[in-house]
């Protein structure tokens, strides 16, 4: 994770962040690892629920005596 720049900072004010070229990178790049981690979620779980479904629907045919294959 990248640490904020603010930390430490001798420059920092009330409402600097508007201002601040570090901050502003910062954040921009905490946005888009924000993005890709939620990218990322979005097709496990799209994954996920697809193996489930298909789990399930071989289980029920096992179950009632159908061939899956």
């Amino acid at each position: 994770m990248i640490s904020a720049p603010c930390k430490d900072c001798e420059n920092r004010k009330i409402g600097c962040h508007s201002r601040c070229a570090a901050y502003i990178k910062y954040k921009s790049e905490l946005n888009d690892s924000k993005k890709d981690i939620i990218e990322r979620q979005d097709y496990e779980t799209y994954k996920n629920g697809k193996i489930t479904k298909i789990q399930r629907k071989t289980l029920r045919d096992v179950m009632r005596g159908r061939k899956r294959w």
